[in-house]
């Protein structure tokens, strides 16, 4: 069963956060309500670390909407551009 971690939205925005138990993975996807995901969205997984500023450990976008992250570790992902056509598109996880 998918859970919403980003709300659909075309403004830059962070979802929440996604633990990942050690030897557990983790599916996360991007979604659109009422469209197709635009082919020039970006969205970048980022890995969180003892610093202040999380590491960047992927990306999602139209040609890969979908991606598995491996534990253990904390994720969030940040929607940095929802598409020129301004096309809601949120992030979601499901095991």
């Amino acid at each position: 069963m998918a859970t919403q971690i980003l709300a659909p939205g075309v403004s830059v925005a962070t979802s929440s956060d996604v633990t990942v138990a050690a030897g557990a993975t983790e599916i996360l996807s991007l979604y659109c309500a009422t469209a197709a995901i635009p082919q020039d969205c970006v969205f970048t997984i980022l890995q969180d670390n003892p610093g202040t500023t999380d590491t960047p450990v992927g990306r999602l976008d139209f040609s890969r909407p979908s991606v598995v992250v491996e534990g253990p570790g904390v994720y969030r992902v940040r929607r940095d551009f929802a598409g020129a056509a301004q096309t809601s598109v949120g992030v979601c996880t499901g095991t």
